[in-house]
């Protein structure tokens, strides 16, 4: 017999200045709560498909605030192709 889930909070995009016209592919940020209670962040493309989904924190802040590092951090980030 399935359980009822939890009602999860609407997720919530993380709002930052509009960067300048870009190559790359849209993608937005947001911060929601899951069906265990859990906090997370996730990165979608622009046709909603999740790319990389964070660990859980115990408040949504806490994961909002790590969004905001990802976020802040992702530009002076390095790609490093390692061999496979």
């Amino acid at each position: 017999m399935a359980t009822p889930t939890k009602k999860a909070h609407a997720a919530r995009q993380v709002s930052r200045p509009a960067p300048a016209a870009s190559n790359s592919a849209a993608m937005t940020l947001l911060v929601f709560e899951d069906n265990s209670g859990d906090h997370r962040w996730s990165i979608v493309n622009g046709s909603g498909e999740r790319l990389v989904q964070s660990e859980t924190f115990l408040t949504h802040g806490d994961a909002q605030r790590a969004a905001h590092l990802v976020l802040d951090g992702s530009g002076s980030a390095r790609f490093e192709p390692q061999p496979a």
